[in-house]
């Protein structure tokens, strides 16, 4: 049992370390690019964001470890891969988007961001449900954002 709750605490380390270098990138970024972009009317106050991630995060590391708990079932690496490679591109596109101030970019990263999470989903539904279906909230956030970045590039 002590084994499981260690496990389940890397997961979030890692989680919690992706969003940290995640933001980093936000802070080295100019605040007035963002503020001066052409946004659709169904963009979310800021707060909203500060409010979602958390949650999407905190389950997105369950979901992960429920995973990692069931290591050596068919398609465990596949759904686990994935797992990581959303997560991988999940960090990089604030650095995309803010950083580089390329709403084109952020917008092909969350393509990939989808494409792998829907494989997780995918690879992972015969592993467990619950990891399959924590996954649900987040890719309905990820297709909303995706929504929201390709205004922002039609729009800018």
């Amino acid at each position: 049992m002590l084994r499981l709750f260690f496990n389940f605490i890397i997961f979030l380390i890692i989680v919690i370390i992706v969003q940290v270098l995640g933001s980093v990138s936000m802070r080295y970024s100019d605040p007035n690019w963002y503020a001066m972009l052409n946004k659709p009317s169904f963009t979310p106050p800021d707060y909203v964001f500060g409010i979602v991630w958390p949650i999407l995060y905190l389950m997105i590391a369950v979901s992960g470890f429920l995973i990692w708990k069931n290591k050596g079932v068919k398609f465990f690496e596949l759904a686990i891969t994935f797992w990581a490679l959303q997560l991988f591109f999940n960090m990089i596109w604030t650095f995309l988007f803010f950083y580089l101030k390329s709403p084109l970019l952020g917008l092909i990263d969350i393509i990939l961001i989808w494409v792998f999470s829907v494989l997780f989903m995918i690879f992972s539904i015969n592993i467990s449900i619950v990891a399959c279906s924590l996954f649900v909230p987040y890719l309905l956030w990820i297709s909303f954002a995706f929504l929201l970045n390709l205004k922002i590039n039609l729009l800018n």
